[in-house]
């Protein structure tokens, strides 16, 4: 049985408690983790000593904060049995409960594999992620050892330069390497951005492409279909896919905290609101050019 869902968080957000109650009202128990859980943590200091940064746009700050988690988590996860590590910029739906007795997620790592024009990314996103102890210290044992191998093959600096020629804008993330994890140690892995695991589990509302298909837009974002307590995507054959995790990233965390006090026409006019920011953005920096 799956029941725990950890968010590692160190910001304050109108919209996580939100969050938590819900989880929690469908009998998850929910722990929020900080950098606290990171004090004295010996093997995150190793991991800071041969971080090197590649990055087109993100932080030093942004990278390590997201490479932290998996560190602060393997501090405190003591239990066996299967568990979530999520974000915080997740709405869910009761469609969630059914992932709580479903054999076929336990003891794989079930991550969200992302997609550019039908060819895959080489990133898993961790935003929605299902693990357990063995597969996180594994986890955390390969990113020491690929950052150290790092400093005398430059192996990364290398993949970088492989991402930029074929995504333009990116980094090597913790998505990068957990891309890589999986393929190296063969690890048992379920990609949750498919449409025929029916699992519900979205990679980002502002990316239409999956493993196995693609889904109608409005406002360049996937088109909602409310239907009281679910919510459907629509594959573009018009096939529904209901929805247990929606993925509020970007510009749409400002309105996640509304989505979940159900005002919807609140979230239809901010998608154009975001869509129509884009189009002016991307105006701008042709006029520049």
């Amino acid at each position: 049985m799956i029941n725990s869902i950890y968010i590692f968080e160190t910001r304050t957000l109108d919209y996580l408690d939100l969050y938590i109650d819900k989880a929690k009202k469908m009998g998850f128990q929910v722990i929020v983790l900080t950098n606290k859980d990171l004090l004295n943590n010996t093997k995150f200091q190793k991991f800071k000593s041969v971080y090197q940064h590649f990055s087109v746009g993100n932080s030093v700050e942004f990278e390590l904060n997201c490479f932290a988690r998996y560190f602060a988590l393997a501090e405190v996860v003591t239990e066996d049995s299967s568990f979530v590590l999520s974000d915080s910029d997740i709405y869910i739906t009761h469609k969630l409960n059914e992932i709580k007795d479903n054999e076929n997620l336990l003891n794989v790592f079930v991550g969200s594999e992302g997609y550019l024009d039908s060819y895959s990314e080489w990133q898993i996103s961790p935003h929605f992620s299902i693990w357990n102890k063995d597969l996180l210290d594994d986890f955390v044992n390969y990113l020491l050892m690929v950052y150290d191998k790092n400093q005398e093959s430059g192996l990364l600096a290398k993949h970088f330069e492989i991402q930029k020629n074929r995504l333009g804008r990116t980094s090597i993330s913790d998505m990068t390497l957990l891309y890589m994890w999986v393929k190296d140690n063969k690890i048992p892995f379920i990609n949750s951005n498919a449409f025929t695991n029916s699992l519900g589990i979205d990679h980002n509302i502002s990316m239409l492409e999956a493993s196995d298909s693609k889904y109608k837009s409005v406002f360049n974002r996937k088109r909602l279909n409310i239907n009281n307590k679910y919510l459907n995507f629509i594959k573009t054959s018009g096939e529904k896919q209901s929805m247990a995790v929606i993925h509020f990233q970007g510009g749409y965390k400002r309105i996640l905290k509304d989505f979940y006090l159900e005002n919807h026409f609140k979230f239809f006019f901010f998608s154009i609101y975001i869509f129509m920011g884009r189009k002016v953005k991307r105006l701008i920096h042709k006029l520049g050019k």
